[in-house]
């Protein structure tokens, strides 16, 4: 008897109106299909004749579909609309989402709409409004959601309270407050134990209301559970006179494109218009939507461009937007002369301060090392770079309010009064080796230290001595491994261990680009400390002095 013909394979085609929607393929025995075009938004799968399950994915919260193929099928088109999508949580009360409440959507509209309590905002300045609303899920708990939430200057001075002003309804669970600043950035801090805090930057244009929506952590019943989560936070901006509405349509795919900036795999699919171009009115979609799209490897250089100069327009030199610019620039390698890249370091100004996106940090670090003086040793950026958390997708970080008055000092007076007396403290020290002025200075500089942490093999008890800062420390144990004190103690007794890592470390790239990403610091801050480093461990004894190093370059 002839054997029957293998069916045709057919081709399915699966969408979302959400570009932020993974897409899953199951057969019969719920095992996966693997896609020839996966990407969030649109997939197609070459399949055989038989059921199906599709599932929509937005997190880990999805709905499902189920699609019989026969035989006489070459083609198959599934499209999940935005009302059939899944349910997600978020801190905006935004419809269709699994933690919006009615009870928090109409607050939070009426406050967005009403009257700004004016705080240093007079008919001279350029200023925009800013409104924070704070809410709790969780109904046995009791307390003010906003407890411990206040509003600051980039010096660390007070501005507001937030738990003490504006409106609230405890029964509902629910606190918020309407400002109107002058335009600028401001501090948004979480006390969350004594002199300690979660702080990162809100920025107020001129023209826009920026929206702040939170939800409180914790999973007790307790008033001192109730506190909120600035990881968790929405952000939005809306012009003043339209305000919040949890039914704007583009609302839902803002949220969405924050929620898969929270996960690294996440990378959109076709080019649309909708996460682009609704940026008009929304210009945080834009951002999110731009960040999101440098996930792809054929991302053009040239719709980055064209983002970048729509959102200049709409609310200026933001760093997040600037961050957009860089990208362009990093992707299709453009060269000093270009007017492009000349009007990013025109603006370059702005980098002083910190982003507030994750995102926009990670392109600023690498395009710091194209151009070194971006983000400058000292400003606020670079300060709070270091105490930054895990706190995808926004740049936070934790701070001490003893400390916060010296927030604004400049680099000069960081060097005198932190580096300078660090290195009197070290014995056989000479003045300071010049900080590598540019990326392949600081590739051989590394390789400089490298040679001398594997002459010197260092204890952890001469590494975590006070001659070192933090700082330092870090660097020593990205160059050279073996410097952390577990592995030492795995090693000591294991000489074949010891040379698997040796040989590791010969193998893996120790360069100025790899060591930025690792630390999240700007090039400038990590040269100056390589340069203390080489004049450190190039004064010990029996170990070759820089000037007599194998470098080709001058440091």
């Amino acid at each position: 008897m002839p054997r029957s013909k293998p069916a045709k394979p057919i081709r399915l085609v699966v969408s979302a109106q959400d570009e932020n929607t993974r897409i899953e393929v199951l057969n019969g025995n719920l095992e996966r299909v693997t896609g020839n075009n996966s990407r969030l938004g649109q997939s197609t799968f070459d399949v055989k004749p038989g059921a199906y399950a599709i599932r929509f994915y937005i997190g880990a919260d999805f709905v499902q579909q189920t699609v019989v193929l026969d035989a006489e099928q070459t083609e198959k088109y599934i499209h999940l609309n935005d009302q059939e999508g899944p349910r997600f949580a978020t801190s905006a009360p935004v419809r269709h989402t699994k933690t919006t409440r009615e009870f928090h959507r109409e607050p939070a509209q009426s406050l967005s709409l009403s009257k700004p309590i004016s705080i240093g905002a007079d008919r001279t300045s350029r200023s925009g409004h800013l409104v924070f609303f704070t809410r709790d899920l969780k109904e046995k708990r009791k307390g003010n959601p906003a407890k411990g939430l206040s509003l600051h200057q980039l010096d660390g001075s007070s501005i507001a309270k937030l738990w003490e002003i504006g409106e609230k309804d405890l029964s509902r669970r629910w606190s918020g407050v309407h400002l109107q600043l002058n335009e600028g950035l401001y501090l948004i801090r979480q006390s969350i134990e004594l002199h300690q805090y979660v702080e990162q930057t809100i920025y107020v244009v001129q023209g826009w209301q920026t929206q702040v929506f939170l939800l409180s952590s914790g999973v007790g019943n307790k008033e001192r559970d109730c506190q909120a989560d600035l990881g968790s936070a929405s952000v939005l901006m809306a012009r003043p006179q339209d305000g919040f509405d949890p039914e704007r349509y583009d609302l839902r795919w803002t949220e969405s494109a924050l929620r898969a900036l929270r996960q690294s795999r996440s990378v959109p699919g076709s080019i649309r218009n909708e996460m682009l171009w609704a940026k008009f009115e929304n210009p945080m979609l834009g951002i999110y939507g731009a960040l999101l799209l440098l996930r792809q490897e054929d991302c053009p250089a040239d719709l980055l461009r064209e983002v970048f100069g729509n959102l200049m327009g709409l609310v200026g030199p933001l760093p997040d937007v600037l961050a957009i610019g860089w990208s362009a620039i990093l992707r299709a390698r453009k060269k000093v002369g270009d007017n492009f890249l000349q009007e990013l370091i025109r603006q370059s100004h702005h980098l002083a301060t910190p982003p507030m996106l994750r995102a926009s940090w990670n392109i600023l670090l690498e395009a710091s090392v194209l151009h070194p003086g971006l983000i400058p040793q000292g400003c606020f950026s670079a300060k709070v770079a270091q105490q930054l958390i895990a706190s995808q997708p926004w740049f936070c970080w934790k701070g001490d309010e003893l400390s916060s008055k010296d927030s604004s000092r400049d680099a000069d007076t960081l060097f005198d009064n932190f580096v300078q007396p660090t290195l009197l403290r070290t014995s056989r020290i000479r003045s300071i080796s010049p900080a590598p002025s540019n990326k392949k200075d600081l590739d051989a500089a590394l390789g400089y230290l490298l040679q001398i942490l594997k002459q010197f093999s260092p204890d952890s008890e001469f590494i975590n001595s006070d001659r070192f800062t933090n700082l330092e420390r870090r660097i020593i144990q990205f160059i050279y491994p073996l410097a952390d004190q577990q592995l030492q103690e795995l090693a000591k007794n294991d000489n074949t261990l010891s040379s698997n890592i040796l040989a590791a470390i010969e193998k893996r790239p120790v360069g100025a680009l790899e060591l930025v990403k690792r630390l999240q610091l700007p090039f400038d801050t990590v040269s100056r400390a390589v340069a203390s480093l080489m004049d450190k461990l190039g004064n010990q004894g029996g170990l070759p002095a820089l000037e007599d190093s194998p470098l080709e370059v001058p440091i």
